[in-house]
This record gives C-alpha cells, structure tokens and sequence, in this order.
C-alpha cells in the first residue's frame, strides 16, 4: 500500500509539474520542450553545482523562450569526462554530457590537444567562478618569507630549496630542509597551472633550445618529490600538537589553488596553511561552462548550457560558490588573510597559454623523469610525401620536425627508439634507425642521443604501408625490453594496411590481446595522420592494448598531437 501510494503522488507530482508547464506555455510565459542537461564537473565544482540543479529548473520554468530543463550534475576528472566524449563520438551518446564544468579552462587546452575532441568544445564560453594557482605553505613558514606582507619570488622559492642551509637561512633550522612537492600536471589542476606559469618564466629569454632544457632541468630539480593535492601534501597540519617545531619539520610547500588553501582551513586544522603568490604572476583557474558541440547535442540544450550560466552567475550559486573559497570570474571577492589568503592579490595575471605551447610545456616538463621505454615508429610509406597545405613541407617533414623537437627535453636514462616502416619485397617491413636503449649508451662516435637527431633529417618515404606487422613487432621489442613505468609504442601512421603476406585486422588484435603479459603491460599511442588513414583499425589497436588513439585530420595538427602522445 505504501509503495502504491508513493507511486500515486509521484505520479501526481508528475501531472502536476507538467499541468504547471503547459500551462505556463498556454500563457505564453514560461518553458517549452525539453532539454536534459548532462553536466559533467570538477569534483569541488560539482559539490556545489549539484545542490543548485533542481533551482535551476524551476527558475527555467517561468521564461519564456526557454526549453525546460531536467538537469544532472555529476562528477568527472577531465580524463573521464575526455572518455565519455570519446565513447560518444565513436557513437554511444546515451548517457554522453551535454555540458561540461571543469575547475580551470586549462583543461579545455588540455584535451583540445586531440583535434577530435576539440571539434566538440567551444572556442568561447562563460567562466562563472576563479581561483589563483598559489604555493601553499604551513602558514609559519609563509609568515618566514614575509607573509602576507611580501610576496617571494618563483625564484626566490626554488633557490631556497635548492639551498642545503634550507629553512636555516630563514633563521628557522628546526624545519629542516625548504621541500618543494609539486602535484602531477597531468591530474591536477595546481600542477597544471604552476607548471604552466614555471615553464613559461624559464622561457622567457631562453633563445636556443639547450639553454631552455639547462633551466627547466634546474627548476626540476629544485621539486623533491610529487603529491596528489594539498591535503594529501599537508595533512599532518590537521593533527593536534601540528604547532610544535618538530611537526613542521620536512614539511613541503605545494602548488594549489586558493579554493583549496580556503577549503583546507575551514576544517580548522591545528596549523592553518598560507596562500603565497609569486610575484612573476601565475595562471588562474577560470570555471568555465563549456555547451558541447557533439552531434549527440540540441541547440536547445546548448541553449540551456547558456541560461546555467547565467543562473550561477547571478544566482545562490555563485555565492554557494564564494562560500566554498571561489572568487567572482573578475577575482573581486572578499576574501581575506583570516582564510588564509591575501584579497589583494594576484596583482599580475599572465595570459593563458596557447594550445601549441601548453602541448610543448607538458610535453617538456614530463619528459625530463620520464621512465619506462618510448619507441617511436613512423610510417614511412609513399603516401607521406604529400604536401601539407600550402606550408611546402611534406607530412615526413612535418613528423620528423615534431620527433626532433621532443627529442632535447628526454632524460639521458630515459630508454628511447626509433622506427620506421612500409612494405618490402624482401626481409622486414620495419627499419630499427635506432633501437631501443638509453639515450646516453654509446652508438657509433656518439650517444643514441645523437643517433637519432643525425639519422631522421635522413629519413626518406617510398612503398605501401605494412601496419600490422609492424605493429606486432613493435609491441614485441618493447616487450622484451620492458622497463618499470609505462611502457609505449607510439605509432604514427597516414594509411591503412596494404601488405597481403601480413596477418589480417581481427588476427593482428588477436594476438596482441593473446600475448599481453598484465605484470608487464605495453600501450600502443596512435596517430591517424590525415584522411586517408585507417583510423578505425589504428583505434581497435590502441583500444586492445588500453592505449589512447589520436586523430590528426589535418597534417598540420600533428605536432601538437605528437607531443601530446608523448607526454605521461
């Protein structure tokens, strides 16, 4: 009877909400239609934006010209959010977001770096909410370094920790050594961001390559180990007894936003942490709302995408959102150094990177500890000397520029080959220009280092494409040489299979699932170069051995997607 008489009122609600509505529309002053709204958010963002969702319907409810809304708020990482994109364009649009609210349109960078989902995310979009990327330290230590009065340096900072006197120089020996902890880029929205604002202070004035790889490699340095977030980094400071000497002592300084020093410190932890702003101005996590532009989405519900914008601009959101430690998107809120952070500042704000340069500054930045083995294997068929637009490169130019460019930034340890394939009538449809190994190992007069940067200007492009069996031997030599860390096979190809001795699609997959070994795992990364490649079979490849796949539908895209297939 109880579940008969929920489902009487339910469906009474129901009649009623849409009697409510068609009503309205009768009057010409309320909602029309029907627009679901799948929003996709940053886990903080969500925590907040998925109170203010059915307020968000009703207010729809009452404006005319408006679809009506039913609106889902859940939480996704950015790579999570990038799969369900990719499961959508690959046609499972069921569940796919309509909208998607990361914590900094960093990110949107981040993913567009992979042309196909960039054709899904809009180049403009409204940032309702913003937080300035910051060090967080235990807050004596930042009162040490002149908090909240001065600010340091980014240089200041790394020259301390690079400093064996440490926390002495600051008249304060019993912290021990200044540690720099830095969140990794790839997940993190601080590491993202500090990494953003490092690498470009490094390059400014770094004219030539080496110098900039001499600095970065100093800077690197300076970082004494990673840590997921500021909690994580900082917890012991939750502890009672956290104020004693030896409680701070080793304790790092981390990259985070101010919502997360603000966050930290309304838990009321025995030390509260500081917000430090480098003076050379670092990046702001701007909250974007991005209306996707997928084929799975209506231009109503890109409509409403807009109209939830505006509601949490102006709504109790936004102020749900500065009570969590948001700033307005102008950055005027009022925060103040009792939270742990100073209203006043950033005073300088750069610029958000290019997408080009922040491909390089990921790129540059991980490669310099990367682990693991890297083999690059590029398809070096006749269909690779067609030109690229109108630049007078061919597609083998284009791809041998964007293998040099990366080459620098490796760590001498780091083990690294190169490939090249197309079909031959006799012996190996794949080149070994230079195996796999450290970069430092002697090869001829010089270093594997050396090698490969002499050997590809001399790479030269003729015959049919022979994918799978290159591929299969590919995943075997890395196999074989496998190294603790990730283990990759970049592939970069502009055809499809035309070698009829090799095995076949579905016998190629087959025996790369077949001799997978789970304690030794080996990702395939490819790259469909252009319209003609087989994009399909490269993604069933990359699918099966739990790599990514990468579209370059324009050659001139291929660097970006170059670099982001090296990077992590």
């Amino acid at each position: 009877m109880v579940v008969a008489v929920l489902a009487v009122v339910a469906v009474g609600a129901g009649i009623g909400l849409a009697a409510s509505r068609d009503g309205a529309e009768a009057a010409g002053g309320g909602c029309s239609g029907d627009a679901p709204l799948r929003i996709s958010a940053s886990a903080p963002v969500a925590a907040v934006l998925a109170d203010h969702a059915d307020d968000f319907d009703e207010w729809v409810e009452g404006r005319a010209g408006m679809p009506c809304t039913t609106t889902e708020v859940t939480t996704a990482s950015p790579q999570e959010f990038s799969a369900a994109v990719g499961r959508a364009l690959d046609g499972d649009t069921e569940s796919a977001p309509t909208t998607w609210v990361p914590d900094s349109s960093l990110w949107r960078s981040v993913l567009a770096r992979d042309p196909r989902v960039a054709d899904v995310l809009p180049r403009t979009y409204p940032v309702v909410a913003a937080s300035p990327v910051v060090f967080a330290a235990p807050r004596p230590m930042a009162e040490a370094l002149g908090w909240p009065e001065r600010q340091p340096s980014w240089g200041e900072l790394s020259a301390l920790a690079a400093d064996p006197a440490g926390w002495s120089a600051k008249q304060h020996p019993e912290w021990g050594r200044m540690r720099l902890e830095w969140p990794n880029p790839l997940t993190s929205t601080a590491g993202l961001g500090s990494t953003v604002a490092v690498y470009r202070d490094l390059a400014i004035g770094a004219e030539a390559t080496d110098e900039l790889r001499r600095r970065l490699v100093t800077a690197h340095n300076a970082v004494s180990g990673s840590t997921g977030d500021l909690g994580g980094a900082l917890g012991a400071l939750r502890e009672s007894g956290a104020t004693a000497p030896e409680a701070l002592k080793d304790l790092p300084v981390v990259p985070a936003t101010e919502q997360e020093v603000v966050a930290f410190n309304a838990r009321k932890p025995a030390v509260e942490v500081a917000a430090i702003y480098p003076t050379e101005g670092w990046v702001v996590s701007e909250v974007p709302v991005l209306g996707l532009e997928g084929d799975w989405v209506t231009p109503e519900q890109r409509q409403a995408s807009e109209a939830f914008a505006d509601y949490v601009v102006r709504g109790d959101a936004q102020a749900a959102l500065q009570a969590a430690g948001w700033r307005a998107a102008r950055l005027d809120s009022g925060v103040t150094a009792d939270a742990g952070v100073v209203a006043t500042q950033p005073r300088y704000t750069p610029a958000q990177p290019s997408q080009d340069v922040l491909a390089r500054t990921l790129q540059n930045w991980t490669a310099l500890d990367r682990r693991g083995s890297l083999l690059v294997v590029l398809d070096t068929s006749g269909s690779m000397k067609e030109e690229v637009g109108t630049t007078g490169k061919s597609r083998l130019d284009v791809a041998k520029e964007s293998i040099l460019a990366s080459l620098p930034f490796f760590a001498d340890e780091a083990s690294v080959g190169l490939w090249t394939f197309s079909r031959s009538e006799r012996g190996s449809d794949h080149v070994q220009v230079v195996p796999l190994g450290p970069l430092n190992r002697k090869v001829g007069q010089g270093t594997a280092r050396d090698s490969i940067a002499s050997s590809v200007p001399r790479i030269t492009a003729a015959n049919d494409t022979a994918l799978y069996e290159t591929t299969l031997a590919a995943v075997d030599a890395v196999r074989s040489s496998w190294q603790p860390g990730p283990n990759t096979v970049v592939l970069i190809s502009d055809g499809k299979n035309e070698d009829p001795g090799s095995p076949d699609l579905d016998t190629t997959l087959a025996r790369l699932v077949d001799g997978a070994d789970p304690a030794r795992p080996v990702e395939v990364v490819t790259i469909a170069l252009g319209s003609g490649a087989d994009a399909k079979a490269l993604r069933n490849i990359s699918r099966v051995t739990k790599g990514k796949a990468y579209s370059a539908g324009r050659p001139e895209d291929l660097q970006s997607v170059f670099l982001t297939a090296l990077t992590g």
